[in-house]
């Protein structure tokens, strides 16, 4: 492995930690709190989702949903990213990835106990539905990648 990719990986390797401490840390925060952070986040970005949804159309609840579907997202890129650096990528590989983004989540929505706040079979599969389209965008573009530099081979 070149040195180059050896940084890619360490770096790849560390956002992943990052983002399994932010998304599992804000599990641990209480109803209050993560209520708190919600509605903060909404009020900021309210004048820009009522322009592009509609007045009142995402309410903080929505836009909490959809933040947990991002997070999921980005933790599948990044778990593909990590794959396609240390690995000869094969789609079967992305695939068994699936099953770290469905460990992520579910401990996730255990982790809310421990917070008091009750944890949701919806909340598992909004957060793995993110993490699955990450992955699937993912195998769709490099399979692309892959007919462009095999047609120019040719």
């Amino acid at each position: 492995m070149s040195k180059k990719r050896r940084v890619f990986t360490v770096i790849i390797a560390a956002l992943i930690l990052l983002t399994l401490g932010f998304i599992w840390g804000n599990s641990l925060l209480s109803e209050n709190a993560s209520s708190t952070e919600s509605e903060a986040a909404h009020a900021f970005l309210k004048d820009f989702l009522d322009a592009v949804f509609g007045k009142d159309v995402i309410t903080s609840g929505v836009l909490r949903k959809l933040a947990h579907g991002a997070e999921f997202f980005v933790l599948g890129a990044e778990v593909c990213a990590l794959y396609a650096l240390i690995a000869a990528p094969k789609t079967t590989g992305y695939l068994q990835l699936l099953q770290y983004g469905l460990y992520v989540a579910v401990i996730d929505e255990s982790l809310q106990l421990l917070s008091s706040r009750g944890a949701e079979v919806k909340d598992v599969l909004i957060d793995f539905g993110g993490y699955v389209c990450a992955t699937v965008i993912f195998i769709a573009v490099t399979s692309i990648v892959k007919l462009i530099k095999n047609k120019k081979a040719v």
